[in-house]
């Protein structure tokens, strides 16, 4: 016979086994997470989920997204319409900020000023207010200029690049008679620090090559640019940007200064291969790929000078000065095996940069010089101006700004609210 301990239901396994009360489950109701907002573009979705209840649910569901994404009337999701009320009040709600921090570029404490200064330069990196700034330029110039010349430190920085980010805004209506003469006198002011310097001497170059509607006034620029790095003395910091600066006004010179450009600067950049600065080293042979690209489009004859300058650009993309870091050594080299390829056979390093549904194609030094200047100014900012700020896209010729279908923006819309909800459930 089996023992009575083999069936707990026997009176004597009950009696010898300490039995626990059970305790019951109460009733939970159903646990409900809150929607989550916050959706790109003023879409929402939303996420409940269950918990099994008494009838034996097993699983959790996950429901439901927004009928302003898909509906159930239109199995596409497409309603003919898109509700910009959301966007139109956080355009109010930027420019409103925008002012606020705009009011404080006059405070008296430095610190409040440098945060203002910093908000605004943020906002028009990203944002094209073009029309926002109407009434408002004669302020912000006063601004900048008295900033550049009292400020010192990261504050006259600032404010010279406000000086560049004001004239992408506003191309030639921006007030370059008013910016000159300070950031002139800032740039060759020998007691102030040398990256102030720089950056005003960066500053001036490029709002006039934004600016500048006389020809003339390039030329007589690039003429002082000249004179900073052919001085070998001075700061590597201020040769470079000199370079630079003078490498990004030659793109908008005028055809008839080619020739003399070659006759005159040629061997002033050659010198400066030689440098102990990888930064001097590589914008003098762009400097030079690009006068000899211009040269050979303006039919100017440079057969003379092209063995000569490929042998030194042939050195320069094997240079291995043990003294230089390695990523330095490697950018070098990457650089001038382009360049010796635009002195030997003409070609250039093409880029294709999608916009939207338009593509940007840098097929020149010219180009890739211009985007290079405009993307370090405003950083990734450069994709939203390309698409809908008129002064930039002009230096690219692309054009008019396309005109955005309502369906265009459904689904621009559509595919952010998307990915967001993807983002999220990952």
């Amino acid at each position: 016979r089996g023992s009575c301990y083999d069936d707990v239901s026997h009176p004597r396994c009950l009696n010898s086994i300490n039995v626990l009360p059970l305790v019951m489950p109460k009733n939970k109701k159903k646990k409900v997470v809150p929607p989550e907002t916050g959706l790109s573009n003023g879409h929402q979705a939303s996420a409940i989920v269950t918990q099994p209840d008494d009838e034996g649910d097993t699983g959790s569901v996950i429901s439901s997204m927004d009928g302003s994404i898909f509906s159930d009337q239109d199995p596409s999701g497409f309603t003919g319409a898109v509700d910009d009320s959301s966007d139109d009040q956080e355009v109010i709600r930027m420019e409103d900020i925008l002012l606020e921090n705009i009011d404080m570029l006059t405070d008296k404490s430095s610190k409040t000023r440098l945060s203002a200064l910093t908000y605004v330069d943020k906002t028009f990196c990203q944002k094209v207010v073009s029309d926002f700034l109407t009434g408002r330029v004669l302020e912000l110039m006063e601004v900048i200029t008295k900033g550049i010349k009292r400020a010192s430190g990261a504050e006259r920085c600032q404010n010279a690049r406000m000086a560049m980010l004001l004239s992408v805004q506003l191309g030639t209506e921006f007030d370059l008679a008013s910016a000159k003469p300070v950031l002139t006198t800032a740039m060759n002011d020998a007691s102030i620090p040398v990256m102030e310097r720089a950056m005003c001497l960066n500053a001036l170059g490029f709002c006039v090559f934004m600016s500048a509607i006389d020809s003339l006034e390039v030329v007589k620029l690039m003429e002082v640019f000249e004179g900073f790095y052919s001085n070998r003395r001075l700061n590597p910091s201020l040769i470079q940007a000199a370079l630079n600066s003078w490498s990004l006004l030659l793109t908008v010179a005028p055809q008839m200064l080619i020739r003399q450009l070659v006759d005159r600067q040629f061997s002033v950049l050659q010198t400066l291969l030689g440098s102990d600065s990888t930064g001097i080293n590589i914008s003098s042979g762009q400097a030079i790929s690009l006068l000899f690209e211009l040269a050979r489009d303006c039919d100017v004859d440079v057969d003379g000078e092209s063995s000569e300058v490929a042998d030194a650009l042939h050195d320069m993309a094997a240079d291995s000065n043990r003294y230089k870091g390695r990523k330095d050594r490697s950018q070098q080299r990457s650089c001038f095996r382009d360049f010796v390829e635009t002195i030997e056979d003409g070609s250039v390093p093409e880029k294709h940069i999608k916009i939207g549904s338009e593509t940007l194609k840098l097929d020149t030094w010219s180009r890739i010089i211009q985007y290079g200047a405009l993307r370090e100014i405003l950083g990734n900012g450069l994709h939203a101006h390309l698409q809908s700020n008129e002064v930039v896209r002009e230096v690219f010729s692309m054009g008019p700004i396309p005109v955005v279908t309502v369906a265009d923006r459904y689904l621009e819309k559509m595919e952010k609210a998307l990915i967001s909800i993807y983002n999220r459930i990952v």
